[in-house]
């Protein structure tokens, strides 16, 4: 059994059919993600599939610049990271006014990919990008009307004003309200907690 960075030759003799097993420390790898090769003697008096003078060396096995997502950044940039050992991890985050299009695991706020024994990484969800966040239509309210600016961007507001004859359930001047659209695609306040109530009335007239 060789142990050693570069396998080296064995000062024994092995009948054939004998294997030898030459295996690399836990952060180097052979090529293409293996971690260990096995030899063979055969009748020809060789080693299959090769010596140590043909076998690859145990080499350190990087990751290079991560998948792209796009409009998200990786905080380990911060500190120009552009090299990752094995099982080494990278990070994801939304830019601020953005959101992923596909949940993260475990409700967090990033996705993450880690670096593969062969040197890639491990595949992201399918079609992950970091979209715009929107607030949905603002909905209507019986009796008022509603303005509101198209793009339902975080920080956009709608305005709802109670019709004429009609008064808003809450305290106002204007018998109106606005509401805003937060970062996190939510109106607030609450327009459902809102109504125009009528104030009109018709008075029985005695012929």
């Amino acid at each position: 059994m060789g142990s050693t960075r570069n396998p080296g030759k064995v000062s024994k003799q092995y009948s054939v059919g004998s294997t030898v097993s030459y295996e690399c420390r836990y952060d180097l790898w052979f090529h293409r993600a293996l971690t260990s090769i096995t030899v063979t003697c055969t009748e020809s008096g060789k080693w299959k599939p090769g010596d140590s003078s043909t076998l690859p060396e145990c080499r350190d096995v990087f990751c290079w610049y991560p998948l792209h997502v796009p409009f998200s950044i990786r905080p380990e940039l911060w500190s120009t990271q552009h090299q990752y050992k094995i099982k080494q991890q990278t990070v994801y985050q939304c830019i601020a006014g953005r959101r992923f299009n596909i949940p993260t695991p475990n409700g967090k706020s990033y996705h993450t990919s880690e670096c593969q024994p062969d040197g890639s990484w491990s595949n992201l969800p399918r079609g992950l990008v970091c979209e715009a966040i929107k607030c949905h239509q603002p909905p209507a309210i019986n009796h008022a009307v509603l303005t509101y600016n198209q793009t339902l961007f975080p920080g956009s507001n709608a305005t709802y004003e109670c019709k004429k004859g009609f008064e808003l359930s809450m305290p106002s001047e204007t018998n109106s309200f606005v509401i805003q659209c937060t970062g996190i695609g939510s109106w607030t306040p609450n327009p459902q907690l809102y109504a125009c109530n009528g104030n009109v009335f018709c008075i029985y007239l005695k012929m």
